[in-house]
């Protein structure tokens, strides 16, 4: 099986997370997406971020409309914090037999040797990197060449995808109170104003 793994702290997903994971399923023919809410962030702190349960859960409602997506917990499920390649090692012990693809923003290619143990990461994954307005093809070309020589790995790019959408930026769109709803699945708006998430009185909001 060809698993995709789109990992993100998912706060709040939104539709450009979805479409990447869709774009990814179909440009590289893959059986499954895992859609993979971070545990404890290596690069976040936890009191700035929305509790795990919402996560899941805006994960899990913006899921459903995808067959071939998953909610896994098994960062958040963790005690330990939410490195790429230990996720990876997990997943290639929970399945030996599948061949894992691991979906990013081209923005987070272009800073992937700075993360933890980049050689263990492209040594377990196909890594697949998505276009961005801001990121021209031959950029992540010329990078991916770069990790290709570094680290063995085996970087492909995930075509037309021109979206800026960001979490950060919804999140002070909802603090302010303006319409997100061109951003975000209509099941995670509602469920983000029926818990009264990212207002003006949640802490870590912005």
């Amino acid at each position: 099986m060809k698993l995709g793994i789109l990992g993100g702290s998912f706060d709040p997903i939104h539709n450009g997370h979805l479409h990447m994971a869709e774009a990814a399923y179909h440009e590289y023919k893959l059986d499954k997406v895992l859609i993979m809410p971070t545990g404890i962030s290596p690069h976040k702190n936890d009191a700035d971020m929305t509790q795990t349960a919402h996560r899941l859960e805006m994960a899990r409602l913006a899921a459903n409309e995808y067959p071939f997506m998953e909610v896994s917990s098994l960062e958040t499920d963790s005690s330990e914090t939410s490195y790429t390649f230990l996720t990876l090692e997990k997943l290639h012990a929970q399945y030996p037999d599948d061949k894992l693809y691991f979906i990013m923003g081209a923005d987070s290619l272009s800073y992937l040797d700075k993360w933890v143990h980049p050689e263990i990461i492209c040594g377990l994954a196909v890594i697949l990197a998505a276009e961005r307005n801001d990121c021209e093809e031959q950029e992540i070309t010329n990078k991916a060449i770069r990790l290709s020589k570094a680290f063995s790995a085996d970087i492909r790019i995930i075509h037309g995808l021109h979206e800026n959408a960001a979490s950060h930026i919804i999140r002070r769109m909802l603090h302010s109170g303006e319409d997100v709803s061109d951003y975000l699945p209509s099941d995670v708006y509602r469920y983000i104003k029926e818990n009264r998430l990212y207002g003006r009185s949640q802490n870590g909001a912005d």
